[in-house]
Parts: structure tokens; sequence; C-alpha cells
């Protein structure tokens, strides 16, 4: 799904009955155990492994790559097609657990992970994060769901 809000994603995450990543999670997940650069390795993106770079000029069906191209944990897309709400507020990084990060009903800006399909190549490697307002939406922005407790 894209063209959503923070709250939005949030509510629907917890309507299936999931919830929306946090930060270091969303990390992990992209990299793996082995601190990758980007979630199929270290090699470079090119338009065969993600959508990013305008090279598609629109959203890919989730899953559209081929699985060789997903990440250690066999998670597809964490690269390219929409930036992902995290549950996160933007603070500083490396994460830690005691500094509020976590707190889904305080305000400030949530973080976003894994670019978009408009996003350059850099911008699509695991480490990248934004903070952004958790009003806004548009089209390059989406969210996956995590059917795990933190």
């Amino acid at each position: 799904m894209a063209n959503v809000t923070w709250a939005q994603a949030n509510d629907y995450a917890r309507w299936i009955g999931g919830r929306l990543a946090t930060e270091a999670e969303w990390e992990k997940g992209c990299r793996g155990p082995d601190s990758l650069v980007f979630p199929w390795g270290n090699a470079a993106p090119r338009p065969n492994y993600a959508n990013y770079g305008g090279f598609m000029g629109r959203l890919t069906p989730v899953g559209f790559y081929p699985p060789k191209y997903a990440s250690p944990y066999g998670l597809v897309d964490m690269a390219g097609n929409v930036w992902e709400w995290t549950s996160s507020l933007e603070m500083p990084y490396p994460y830690r657990a005691d500094d509020g990060s976590d707190d889904l009903q305080a305000a400030g800006p949530r973080v976003q992970r894994g670019g978009s399909y408009q996003s350059d190549y850099r911008e699509v490697r695991c480490t990248v994060r934004h903070g952004v307002d958790p009003n806004r939406e548009q089209n390059n922005i989406g969210f996956r769901v995590v059917w795990s407790k933190p």
C-alpha cells in the first residue's frame, strides 16, 4: 500500500493483527546477521535487483523482483519501491532501547526506511533513514506489517 500517513499505516497494521516494525527491526531485517549494505549483499544495485532510480517509473507489485534479491531473512522489496514507515520516532542513531523512540503515543517525525522507486542508488542502502512528518502521504510512501511482538 502507498499514499498512507504514519497513523493510517499503524492503524491498518493493528487492525489486521500486526504492527509496524521498529527502526532497529527494519534494519536488522534488511541487513541480516552479516550487516549487509543492501538486502541482496554488498554489490551496488542494478535495475533488475530493485525498483529505484526511476527505471520503472512507477510502483511494482510486492515480489516483482526475484527472491535472490531478498534480504537474508527472505524479506522482499527492502530496497526501493516505497519508503516504509517504521513505528519509531526519529532519534539519534544507533538505536537505544531507553531513548523513547518506540513510544507510539509521542509526537514527532517518524522514521522511514528503504528508499523508493524514485530514489537514487545511495538511498536504497539498508542504513539510510529519514525522519518524516507522520501526516505526510504520497505515492512513494508505504509500509510493511510485522506479525510478531517486539
